[in-house]
């Protein structure tokens, strides 16, 4: 049930480096508990993840950085309220807030069931994807333990999320078998996947130089590299954004289809885009469900369609 000791201890020294340093950037002041310290970092980050990439930045330009794939778990952290439903001896199974999705998590140097008790528990905790697999952090905040009763409603509803494909053994994963660590999903023929996009491409002259942007524009995108063809793209909430170079065939601009990304707070984040250069193209117009949406051109004139919630949306409007 635990990382591998070298990488659980490489994962470790990053991940305190960046939480300490978010502690010190936002002047809050540090106890004699270190375990208390990170856990109240990780709730400022849970306010604003954009402090992550600033820790991040600050301790590069410091000569300190954090390394590549360290760096790609911390930014993809998901802190939440999750269920710890049971564990064999390589995982923990972990249920998402809605019961929408279970993980295989590894723990970093002790067993949850030895850091709580047997489970079933539900706490707030972080869960991150390092080099394939799913980690919790081991900063568990305000556990729960949960009866029998829970106990037997959330095995059948993880029974039903294996049978729906919704059990991730391996970070952008699914695997159906618990005693087998990675497989292929076979989709028979006829029938759409359940997640039926498989990449966005975006045509761009400076590759290297859109990467870097979108990560900015995206702080919970996880830079990945597929070393087979030397592809690197960002993963965005299950989505794979690639950045390829324009060409005749291809270029940027304007023209075609538009992605829209569903973003948490609307204004929030289109002041975001914003403010690292991108420029208002379209809209806002407001639109059902208390919603806005809108369309931001990035420094090479493709656009990026925005929604979500807005504060100046009305609660039901009619198209």
């Amino acid at each position: 049930m635990l990382l591998p000791r070298e990488q659980a201890f490489r994962f470790i020294d990053g991940y305190k480096a960046v939480l300490l340093r978010i502690l010190k950037d936002t002047n809050t002041p540090t106890t004699r508990s270190v375990n208390n310290d990170l856990t109240s970092a990780r709730t400022l980050v849970k306010a604003d993840r954009s402090l992550l990439e600033a820790a991040l930045s600050e301790l590069e330009a410091e000569g300190k950085p954090v390394e590549p794939a360290v760096a790609f778990a911390i930014r993809s952290l998901r802190v939440e309220q999750w269920v710890y439903l049971s564990h064999t001896k390589t995982f923990a199974v972990f249920l998402d807030t809605g019961v929408e999705n279970a993980y295989a998590v590894q723990a970093l140097t002790t067993p949850l069931n030895e850091l709580l008790d047997e489970p079933p528990f539900t706490f707030e905790a972080g869960l991150l994807e390092f080099e394939g697999r799913f980690i919790c952090d081991g900063l568990v905040l305000n556990p729960i333990a949960l009866g029998a009763g829970y106990r037997s409603q959330l095995k059948s509803a993880y029974a039903e999320l294996r049978k729906a494909g919704k059990f991730h053994a391996r970070s952008g994963l699914t695997s159906s078998r618990e005693d087998v660590p990675l497989i292929s999903t076979v989709v028979p023929r006829g029938r759409m996947p359940s997640k039926p996009i498989a990449a966005v491409m975006v045509h761009v002259p400076q590759v290297e130089a859109a990467l870097a942007w979108y990560q900015r524009a995206f702080p919970e995108a996880v830079r990945s590299r597929i070393e087979s063809t030397n592809l690197e793209f960002l993963s965005i909430g299950g989505i794979q954004l690639e950045l390829v170079p324009s060409d005749e065939k291809v270029s940027s601009g304007t023209c075609g289809s538009v992605v829209y990304w569903q973003v948490p707070a609307f204004e929030a984040t289109l002041s975001h885009m914003q403010s690292i250069g991108a420029k208002l193209y379209r809209g806002p117009m407001q639109i059902e469900g208390g919603s806005s949406m809108c369309q931001v051109q990035d420094p090479w004139g493709n656009c990026i369609g925005l929604r979500g919630p807005s504060s100046a949306a009305p609660q039901s409007t009619a198209r």
